[in-house]
């Protein structure tokens, strides 16, 4: 979890503003994209994600986020505001 805190309160500055809800962002160390997800509900949000990655992710809470965790995608910090 410790690592997780770290990351995001690594993320610039300009990201921490954007993130909002109504969209899902995906951070990796070298790219950062969000995708829209108005109204979705988790369940739909985690079918999305399994669709992308071909895995089932878990949400969980770090700090005010919810973050969703991927088993074989460690370098992937998906975060739900």
């Amino acid at each position: 979890m410790k690592n997780l805190t770290e990351k995001i309160a690594n993320l610039p500055e300009e990201i921490k503003t954007a993130l909002n809800h109504g969209f899902v962002f995906l951070v990796t160390p070298q790219l950062i994209q969000h995708f829209p997800a108005r109204q979705w509900q988790d369940q739909e949000i985690l079918i999305e994600l399994q669709s992308r990655y071909q895995e089932q992710g878990k949400f969980v809470t770090v700090g005010a986020y919810r973050v969703v965790l991927l088993a074989n995608q460690p370098e992937l910090l998906v975060i739900v505001p």
